[in-house]
């Protein structure tokens, strides 16, 4: 027996469950791959802005070591500046300078010259002097060169290895003493072939003539105290590290520092070599382009690798006195734990938002069933709200005029008399009556006298300020308050509105006129609402027994 086939109706019903599963296996998919992008945003902003502050609070304590190294560098140099200069002011200098003929060294071998300079006693007693100022002072050499270019006085004075009768070179710190200036430079010793810091002065006679020039070298070994931090070193003007705690970076070169561009006869002149390596740390942009792209960009630009290593660094450098440059390289040890927190922030929010997500699913469920109640609530409620605003807005509006009710304007009155009196500001008050209004319905009917009410509400509200109030105290009966208002400029206001209300009317029957009659008072102190309506009233009837279609005050 073959099985019963399956019904047109069940077909389309599983038909019908199979599609509402598809869109919510879609949907959830969906929901899913979103709750992972909004959990990788929130985890690249968290990140971000933990990795900005990771890096400010290193940049700042690299700038603060940065500028105490420079601080310090600019002490001792100014210190250092200072030795030839106070030396070349000793006159035995000088001196002993004359005592030295060297206008026949070029006929002498170096060891001669010496021989011939140490025969002069003041010669030997300035070496002397000056051998025991740089062991006292902390300097390697001292020595004094004359316009020919021979050093005629060292602290080495007798040495085997003396200066003495040496001809020198004239680098740019010594040629900028003999034209009387104040030299100092980094360079490799001539003679010694060790580098150091040069330092020199002008050395003048008695009589203020420039007879030599005073010479000092301080060793880079004396001055390892600039470099006390272990991730600072020193650069000369030419961008050659010549101080680091690293002795390793000592003699390579900075990126684009000005050295590379400098000829092999001028490196070899001021180094005493022509190859240079540069210092192993690479940027970002050529060291590791794994970085990852939530790293903001002024961070990720900043940084430094060094060869070999997976933590990044960032550079700070400050400028310090004889061109020396100052250069701490900052290590970010937290790296690696930043990258982790981030991982870390990502999968917690992907958690978190899932969390929401089937939260919101759960709530929206439970809303759509409690839908149709809530829509006949607020279908009750807003009928409710409809008919309170029409009861209030006829409660202070006059149905047939449109301006206010007798008792929202005398409500409305006694607030404004009150700021009135407490402000000391001037107000009038103003009683209006249509003129022969009975006979204008008994006449023309009463269609016609709501037309005339009509019209003189329009005209009053045309002429007055949107701050004064109008309101019908009853039949034709009107009442006006001007706030802040002189009683003269109310006369006017009052004599605009006859006038407007006394023009011809083409939309009123043939022969129909309409005139106003009006009283007026002014706020005196103490005055209340009643006692200004008194007056007011009496000014009005006084305008009808002078014959209507006119104003007086009272």
């Amino acid at each position: 027996m073959r099985a019963p086939a399956p019904s047109p109706s069940a077909s389309s019903a599983h038909g019908a469950r199979a599609v509402r599963l598809a869109l919510w296996l879609s949907g959830a998919v969906v929901g899913v791959a979103l709750c992972w992008f909004a959990a990788c945003l929130a985890a690249d902003g968290m990140g971000a802005r933990d990795m900005q502050q990771m890096v400010e609070a290193r940049r700042q304590l690299a700038a603060q070591v940065a500028e105490g190294m420079s601080n310090q560098i600019t002490a001792d140099v100014a210190l250092l500046r200072a030795l030839p200069q106070t030396l070349a002011q000793i006159d035995a200098i000088p001196r002993a300078v004359k005592r030295v003929d060297t206008r026949r060294w070029n006929l002498m071998d170096e060891a001669s010259r010496a021989e011939e300079a140490m025969s002069h006693r003041e010669v030997v007693d300035t070496n002397a002097f000056l051998s025991a100022t740089a062991g006292n002072l902390g300097l390697d050499y001292v020595w004094v060169v004359n316009p020919q270019n021979y050093v005629v006085l060292a602290n080495n004075g007798g040495h085997g290895d003396s200066f003495l009768g040496v001809q020198s070179s004239m680098q740019p710190y010594m040629k900028e003493a003999m034209l009387g200036g104040l030299g100092e430079q980094f360079t490799v010793g001539r003679v010694t072939g060790i580098p150091g810091l040069f330092f020199a002065a002008p050395v003048y006679d008695a009589d203020g003539y420039l007879v030599a020039a005073m010479g000092t070298k301080v060793s880079l070994a004396r001055l390892q105290h600039w470099v006390s931090h272990p991730t600072s070193l020193v650069t000369d003007p030419n961008g050659l590290i010549i101080l680091s705690t690293d002795a390793s970076l000592i003699g390579k070169i900075l990126p684009d520092a000005r050295l590379q561009q400098m000829g092999a006869s001028d490196r070899y002149n001021a180094y005493q070599r022509v190859d240079f390596e540069t210092w192993p740390y690479q940027a970002n942009a050529t060291a590791h382009r794994d970085v990852p792209a939530w790293v903001p960009a002024q961070v990720r630009d900043t940084l430094a690798w060094r060869q070999g290593s997976a933590m990044p660094s960032l550079t700070v450098s400050r400028n310090a006195s004889a061109d020396l440059t100052v250069v701490v390289a900052e290590p970010l040890p937290a790296w690696g734990q930043q990258i982790a927190n981030h991982a870390r922030n990502r999968t917690i929010g992907f958690v978190l938002f899932v969390s929401v997500l089937v939260t919101f699913v759960l709530v929206a469920w439970s809303l759509v069933r409690e839908r149709q109640h809530h829509r006949v609530t607020r279908h009750l409620n807003q009928r409710l709200q409809r008919t309170n605003s029409a009861l209030a807005n006829e409660a202070h509006f006059d149905h047939l005029t449109g301006v206010l009710t007798r008792r929202r304007f005398l409500a409305l009155f006694d607030s404004v008399l009150t700021r009135a009196h407490n402000r000391a500001e001037p107000l009038v008050l103003v009683l209006a009556d249509l003129d022969h209004f009975k006979r204008i319905n008994d006449t023309w009917g009463h269609a016609v006298g709501d037309m005339a009410l009509q019209r003189f509400a329009s005209l009053a509200t045309g002429v007055l300020r949107s701050g004064d109030l109008v309101g019908r105290l009853g039949g034709e009966e009107f009442a006006i308050v001007m706030g802040r208002t002189t009683l003269d400029a109310a006369t006017e206001v009052a004599e605009r509105l006859r006038a407007a209300v006394a023009e011809t009317d083409e939309s009123f029957p043939t022969g129909l006129s309409m005139t106003v009659s009006m009283g007026m008072t002014l706020c005196r102190p103490g005055d209340t609402a009643s006692e200004m309506l008194k007056r007011a009233d009496l000014a009005l009837y006084r305008a009808k027994e002078s014959g209507r279609n006119r104003h007086i005050a009272g």
